[in-house]
């Protein structure tokens, strides 16, 4: 992938999570059967996962820092940006604020995370 590119499905990631995360309750779908936390929980792990593995990517094409230090960034970066949409869900109506969300939401990140540095570390190993 680019280094453009990187930039651009970062964006649009956080764009398109950011409005999910706050739109009011009575607008998020329903999953029939299904029981509505496996579907949000999955679906958040999975969103911030994707933005754990974006955010790294764009870190990797950067500076010359160690592996170990961009990976503790992204996490934080990953981590705030978590309690911040958490906390910015109290003041939407329909929507709670859960420090268990946010628990998930960087599980889903470290999920993430760690395959990224997976592959990092299995194209490091090639070279």
């Amino acid at each position: 992938m680019k280094r453009g590119e990187i930039d651009w499905l970062l964006v649009s990631l956080l764009v398109v999570m950011t409005t999910l995360l706050v739109l009011p309750g009575k607008d998020l779908p329903s999953y029939g059967n299904t029981p509505n936390f496996i579907w949000e929980n999955g679906l958040h792990a999975c969103g911030f996962g994707l933005l754990a593995l974006l955010i790294f990517r764009k870190m990797l094409s950067g500076s010359s820092q160690n592996l170990a230090w961009k990976f503790f960034w992204t996490m934080i970066i990953v981590a705030v940006y978590a309690a911040g949409t958490e906390l910015a869900q109290r003041w939407v109506p329909g929507r709670t604020s859960s420090a268990i969300d946010a628990l998930v939401d960087v599980t889903g990140g470290l999920a993430g995370l760690s395959i990224a540095m997976f592959w990092q570390w299995q194209r490091q190993r090639k070279v």
